[in-house]
């Protein structure tokens, strides 16, 4: 498996990323977004939580064999110091139930634990129930409940899971 940091929106793999997002329609359907655009790809590229650097921030393409599998979103340093931030983790949306999602997920925690990150952190929606039983089978335990605006939905309910690498 292959990592690719996206270094931006002109990114030669940019479209690969913005093709696995529409392959993910039910997903996104779940957080309140019906059309998957360019746009909304750029806007996630772009995004980052308050007093957070772009240096921080990595969008990153995995591939297998030169054949575009995930996009992982991923913040170093943050909720704090010692953690990382998984924004996302979107397999390609013919490639679910396969194996992928663990495996690349295995792969960003391996390279976490060598860069000294103690643990990872992640948000999950509540309505998203194959998310928190995957979540959970890669070693996250629900810690809070937060309520933010997704979509179009005011106050949905978001399982911010954790997991210690101690």
């Amino acid at each position: 498996m292959e990592k690719h940091i996206i270094t931006g929106k002109e990114d030669l793999l940019f479209e690969d990323v913005v093709k696995i997002y529409q392959k993910n329609r039910e997903y996104f359907s779940t957080c309140g977004t019906e059309e998957i655009t360019r746009e909304v790809v750029e806007h996630d590229l772009e995004s980052l939580p308050p007093g957070i650097s772009a240096e921080q921030k990595e969008l990153s393409l995995f591939l297998e064999e030169d054949v575009p599998m995930a996009v992982v979103d991923l913040i170093k340093g943050f909720p704090d110091a010692e953690s990382f931030y998984l924004g996302l983790l979107l397999v390609d949306g013919e490639k679910h139930a396969q194996g992928y999602g663990s495996t690349i997920y295995s792969l960003i925690e391996k390279e976490m634990k060598t860069e000294g990150y103690k643990r990872g952190q992640l948000g999950v929606l509540e309505r998203n129930p194959k998310a928190i039983l995957f979540w959970e089978k890669m070693g996250y335990q629900k810690k809070d409940t937060v309520y933010a605006k997704v979509g179009q939905e005011n106050n949905c309910a978001i399982y911010v899971m954790e997991k210690s690498f101690e």
